[in-house]
């Protein structure tokens, strides 16, 4: 009897220490199903991102789809760019922003070559900007930056070249980026940095086609006075 009673008693804490298991594997379940459908959303929201920075044309228009985007996806309370709408450039300007004061960004311009620009450049990474892990000139403008409210950068690459970095404030629910923030960050900037570039192609584009017309405006009404203006016109 008292053997039956111990194997009983030894089954019961077996089937809990079961039900324990299984109970913590739904759980675990259930917290990487949520995992996954968000990671389905943010790819989501990047390929509909993608598509609409190739289709915008206007360089503000796509900004401010990407400011939007990004402090939408990620909770991120300020963000801001600097940008060479040029390849002759030897600066990086302030291009705009949300969630700043933006008075003394305005007049702030960041070499292309040295510094900052040069650190993120060879490292191409997001740039957590209390790393102290650079050179002097580099840590100036980094602690510059980190004073204004700033807590990360990352640069904007097309064609082994730096055309922007991007700096991001800290997320409106005070929490750290996690692994998976700082993919789709990256993903975002890459179709921005490529939306950009197309938008800067398509205006050079559009400008060499004017200036042809002009050319050939010039030539019509320099041959036949009578149509001067209407070529124009």
């Amino acid at each position: 009897f008292l053997s039956q009673a111990s194997s009983r008693k030894g089954l019961r804490e077996k089937n809990e220490c079961l039900e324990d298991e299984v109970q913590k594997g739904v759980v675990d379940l259930q917290r990487v199903n949520k995992e996954l459908k968000k990671k389905v959303l943010d790819l989501r929201s990047i390929f509909d991102l993608s598509q609409d920075l190739n289709r915008l044309r206007d360089p503000e228009e796509l900004t401010n789809v990407f400011y939007l985007t990004i402090a939408g996806q990620l909770g991120i309370g300020s963000v801001c760019l600097f940008y060479a709408s040029s390849d002759s450039e030897d600066f990086l300007s302030y291009a705009g922003g949300r969630g700043i004061r933006d008075g003394v960004l305005r007049a702030v311009r960041l070499s292309r070559e040295t510094g900052m620009s040069h650190f993120l450049f060879s490292h191409q990474e997001l740039l957590d900007l209390r790393n102290d892990d650079m050179s002097e000139d580099a840590r100036i403008e980094v602690q510059f930056m980190k004073d204004l409210g700033f807590n990360y950068c990352y640069p904007l690459v097309v064609k082994s070249s730096l055309i922007g970095i991007v700096f991001l404030g800290p997320k409106v629910s005070g929490q750290e980026y996690t692994v998976n923030d700082r993919e789709v960050f990256r993903s975002i900037c890459s179709s921005f940095a490529t939306g950009l570039e197309n938008a800067r192609l398509y205006s050079e584009l559009q400008s060499t086609y004017l200036s042809t017309i002009k050319v050939l405006v010039s030539t019509i009404e320099a041959k036949d006075s009578y149509t001067r203006g209407h070529t124009e016109r």
